[in-house]
């Protein structure tokens, strides 16, 4: 299979012509990224005409002042004309694509597919294809592809090989995407230590935080955050602000970025979780720092977690020498662009002595695809 999707040659047609703003939009789907989806449209002057959801009790609510219906009440007109995106990822997409093929709904979309014609405005590239793969590419691929620990991070890699390059979902009995799951999937990272010191690179607005604390049972040493966007990080006080006192006393939230200098870079915020550095968008100035800076004094990290919106490689750049002494725990986003293909698990990979590698995909579409670097001795 997997040479096969290598020697794959016909190119994905991506939707950069279609224009969404003389088009009416409804949205699939009532939930995180649903509403992430209306955020990002509203930055290009799109407001959704409705939003399908099957849950009954959110019939007839808003979102956002979005109204909420039931797919029987989608509007023969609207199946006709109306482009449709979807915006779940924790089910198939072939699935929910058959769902609203089953009420003769004719323009169904990804949302991040519907949204990558805009990416130069938006700066979002989670709908990116791999039309052209080179031959270091390929032999990149394949090496990657033979590093990772498992059958399961292999196949789940090559369904998102086949999502990115040939847009086509292929789902393996044996492997799940285990939704729910990221960062502490429960197949690799069994047991937390007893004095977990966990940093948290795009920390939003706390949500791992939170599944942090519960994977390892509140039992840990110190928890520092990082988060440039100021919506994001007024949000994760807030939510920092009201755990109990003994566990609010051991976290530290920081309102900057993390990359590969110290510098100011342009970013592109109010996007909540897609919020993300981009040079081409001056919104705004922010501050970066690197890992080696800030903990050079520090040799009992023991999880990394960056989920930075294409950044990542950068992150483990100027991450190397904590790396190295701390020998943490690392899960690292290999989504938001083409260097999550092979770029970011070859810089581990080439990089780290007494590491392993899972590969585990939490969300369908090629969404949440994470690589785990896990020190030998951390292996129960």
């Amino acid at each position: 299979m997997l040479d096969t999707i290598l020697n794959y040659k016909q190119e994905i047609k991506l939707l950069k012509n279609l224009d969404l703003l003389n088009n009416e939009i409804i949205l699939y789907g009532a939930g995180k990224l649903g509403e992430l989806a209306i955020e990002i449209l509203n930055q290009i002057g799109v407001i959704p005409k409705l939003i399908i959801d099957k849950a009954p009790e959110k019939r007839g609510k808003l979102l956002k002042g979005i109204k909420i219906i039931s797919p029987d009440d989608i509007d023969e007109n609207d199946k006709d004309k109306s482009i449709f995106a979807i915006c779940t990822v924790n089910v198939p997409f072939n699935e929910l694509y058959n769902f609203l093929k089953y009420y003769d709904c004719k323009n169904i979309f990804p949302f991040f597919d519907l949204i990558q014609g805009y990416s130069k405005q938006l700066g979002i590239t989670n709908g990116w294809v791999c039309n052209k793969l080179s031959q270091d590419d390929k032999d990149n691929i394949i090496k990657i592809y033979d590093g990772f620990q498992d059958d399961i991070s292999r196949a789940l890699y090559l369904q998102v090989l086949y999502w990115r390059i040939k847009r086509e979902e292929i789902l393996f009995k044996d492997a799940r995407v285990t939704v729910g799951e990221k960062f502490f999937p429960k197949d690799i990272l069994h047991t937390s230590k007893q004095d977990e010191f966990f940093i948290d690179c795009g920390a939003y607005n706390g949500y791992i935080i939170k599944d942090f604390l519960k994977y390892c049972n509140y039992n840990f040493n110190k928890i520092i955050a990082f988060e440039p966007d100021l919506k994001n990080y007024t949000e994760l006080n807030k939510y920092i602000s009201i755990l109990d006192e003994h566990v609010r006393h051991k976290i530290e939230i920081c309102n900057y970025g993390i990359g590969d200098k110290k510098e100011k870079q342009y970013f592109y915020s109010g996007l909540g979780e897609a919020s993300r550095f981009e040079d081409q968008h001056n919104k705004e100035i922010v501050d970066l720092n690197t890992i080696d800076n800030i903990f050079q004094n520090y040799n009992n990290i023991s999880y990394l977690k960056i989920h930075v919106e294409g950044y990542e490689l950068k992150v483990l750049k100027g991450a190397l020498k904590v790396i190295n002494n701390s020998r943490p725990i690392i899960g690292v986003t290999i989504y938001h662009n083409e260097e999550g293909l092979w770029k970011v698990p070859k810089f581990l990979m080439e990089n780290l002595q007494g590491y392993v590698f899972y590969n585990r995909l939490h969300c369908y579409c090629g969404i949440a695809s994470v690589l785990y670097a896990i020190p030998k001795e951390r292996i129960v």
